[in-house]
């Protein structure tokens, strides 16, 4: 069953339709018989209607007391067809799709059979009919509607996002197994792709992040081609896609199989972090304040283990905890990897699938320059004898349901797991 089945179009345009201000910003003329046409980017044609197809365009027209959805496409020439195969008709899209196909050079045609025009977007010509300065509050109160209903996952998308999470969640223990010192960064990348392709996700929901020793710290290392020595840390930060929805997943683990002392103080730190992070989610949750609680216990972990010297209260004023965690605690999954630009500013909801990912990095520039700034909140020789360890991220992927949360990644991250798995 196609998840796109479940989203309501039309409650969505007449919960456009009710706001005041569509009906009332940009039009020329209330009075006259009105109608409106709107335009939306890809991402969220495919959330209405399921379409994925390139260089695609969706109006929505009222007119007449009823809805009009027409997905315009460019006409295949013959030549293209040498070259990319036969497309589908207009009359077999539609009926794959269920929504009405038309060639964009039909276009002008399909706008002057309408009688009036309160507001027309065209993404080709990216400019309005009118006055430019009448309309953007329109589009984005559009936008937002729009990326209100992406926050909320229907119970088939969750069933969807819960099977590329479990096979993303089976390619990294793939990888655990198959990791050894002397191998590439790039092997297990292509091992994490393969694995993931070959069942039936083509697709990677981003390029996998797969750093070694100290590229372990650098937050979006993209390069995944350096040697892994024996003694390093390895970070695997790698998510497949599937029917456009993404799964994030980011496991760190010892190259060797074996976690030495200092990987463990690391690891623990971090780990128990998450899991008393994850504890607090809840529906009506503020983002901002379950990051705040994740400052907190982390700043609090350095401070027990010795890397930082200062009280908790000076070390937050202080802002300590961004020299060893520079980003955020998460973000919202599903369509797109950070999924919509609504959240943070929205507090946390049932049917909400986020990440929640804390890390903590030794990563030398950071370092270097916290020693010439900072140097009286930190122990700098235990900060040194960590200059070069890389870093540690345990990232899982989590529903936020009625009565609080279900992680859905299930990749092992307790330390005798993995030992257990790459042993």
């Amino acid at each position: 069953v196609d998840p796109f089945d479940t989203i309501d179009t039309v409650d969505l345009i007449d919960a456009i339709d009710t706001v005041d201000t569509i009906g009332t910003i940009g039009t020329i003329d209330t009075t006259i018989d009105n109608f409106s046409i709107y335009t939306i980017d890809k991402l969220t044609i495919r959330y209405l209607t399921g379409v994925s197809m390139p260089d695609v365009m969706l109006t929505i027209c009222y007119r007449e007391s009823k809805y009009e959805f027409v997905i315009w496409i460019e006409e295949p020439s013959e030549k293209e067809s040498v070259w990319n195969g036969l497309p589908m008709s207009l009359s077999q899209l539609q009926e794959v799709y269920g929504i009405q196909f038309n060639y964009i050079t039909h276009y002008e045609d399909y706008l002057n059979t309408l009688e009036s025009t309160s507001w027309i977007y065209d993404q080709r010509q990216m400019m309005f009919e009118e006055e430019i300065s009448l309309y953007p509050s329109r589009q984005n109160i559009i936008l937002q509607l729009l990326e209100q209903c992406r926050t909320i996952k229907t119970d088939l998308e969750v069933e969807l996002m819960q099977n590329v999470i479990n096979l993303s969640s089976e390619a990294h223990v793939d990888v655990m197994r198959i990791c050894k010192p002397g191998m590439y960064e790039s092997q297990l990348d292509a091992h994490f792709q393969y694995y993931t392709a070959s069942r039936g996700c083509r697709h990677q929901a981003y390029l996998p992040i797969v750093g070694s020793g100290v590229n372990s710290s650098v937050l979006h290392y993209k390069d995944n081609t350096a040697k892994m020595e024996d003694g390093d840390v390895l970070l695997i930060d790698a998510g497949a896609e599937f029917k456009g929805y993404a799964s994030d997943i980011t496991r760190t683990f010892p190259v060797n199989g074996k976690f030495s002392e200092d990987q463990k103080v690391v690891y623990t730190m971090v780990l128990d972090a998450q899991k008393k992070i994850i504890e607090e989610v809840r529906p009506g949750l503020d983002w901002e304040e379950l990051s705040s609680i994740a400052t907190s216990i982390l700043t609090q972990a350095l401070i027990e283990y010795g890397f930082i010297t200062c009280n908790l209260d000076l070390a937050l004023r202080q802002n300590i905890l961004s020299i060893f965690m520079p980003h955020g605690l998460g973000h919202l999954l599903g369509l797109d990897v950070h999924d919509t630009t609504i959240f943070p500013q929205i507090p946390l909801a049932e049917g909400m699938i986020i990440t929640i990912e804390p890390g903590i990095y030794f990563n030398p520039v950071l370092l270097d320059e916290a020693f010439e700034t900072k140097s009286k909140y930190l122990n700098i020789e235990l900060c040194k004898r960590f200059h070069n360890f890389g870093g540690v991220r345990i990232e899982d992927n989590v529903l936020v349901t009625a009565d609080g949360f279900k992680v859905l990644s299930l990749a092992p991250k307790e330390i005798h797991e993995i030992e257990a798995i790459m042993s």
